[in-house]
């Protein structure tokens, strides 16, 4: 029983590792979390508690713009996950090799930056989004002709893209891309977004977007 509770959470957590959006990385962790509460220690419930927020947006597979919010909105979300940060650095800060003072202001800083670029990413930006998402109202319907799809690296990191006829190349989740993938579109099927805007501002889709076979 545990090690098929193990093999399925190794699929999940690659599924999502890979192809999920970043606002949904931390769902990756949900098995492990699960398996540490019963087996390890109930201290695993924090862990779990962080990695289900992205659930609240587990169906946003589409941000086109990216999480660009109004006004100082775009300041403020990193607000939280840097207070938490300063807060974890302050109480571990005696562990630092303090014989050294620039290495240690320097890891430091370096652990502050890492800590709350991390939190926003995996915290922060799913606790937006919902937020976002609460009274958005339709903004755009997109229906346009498949090209095809494209996967490119960066810096080890996929992304991916839907590639359309007269329209910007539209990045989304890989996912979606996988979604598409299967459905084994042919040039010229129509596909069909629908798009939203939340009161941050933020335009995003929910779901995948609607297919129709066009007979060739």
């Amino acid at each position: 029983m545990i090690f098929l509770f193990a093999a399925a959470g190794f699929i999940w957590a690659f599924i999502m590792l890979m192809f999920a959006p970043l606002w949904q990385k931390a769902i990756c962790f949900i098995p492990v979390c699960i398996y540490g509460v019963l087996y390890i220690h109930p201290a695993f419930a924090f862990g779990l508690a962080f990695s289900v927020i992205p659930l609240l947006v587990g169906d946003i597979q589409i941000v086109p713009d990216g999480l660009q919010m109004d006004g100082v909105w775009k300041y403020l979300a990193y607000l939280p996950s840097g207070m938490v940060a300063v807060i974890a650095l302050y109480i571990i800060h005696p562990y630092f090799d303090k014989s050294d003072w620039l290495r240690a202001i320097g890891g430091f800083t370096f652990a502050l930056v890492m800590v709350t670029w991390g939190l926003k990413i995996l915290v922060i930006d799913p606790i937006l989004l919902f937020v976002n998402r609460i009274g958005a109202s339709e903004v755009e319907t997109l229906e346009k002709q498949f090209v095809k799809l494209e996967q490119r690296s960066r810096h080890r990191n996929a992304n991916y893209f839907i590639k359309l006829y007269a329209y910007p190349e539209l990045k989304v989740s890989g996912l979606c891309y996988l979604y598409v993938y299967f459905r084994n579109l042919a040039p010229g099927d129509i596909l069909k977004f629908k798009f939203k805007r939340g009161r941050l501002g933020i335009k995003y889709m929910s779901g995948f977007p609607v297919i129709q076979r066009v007979v060739h």
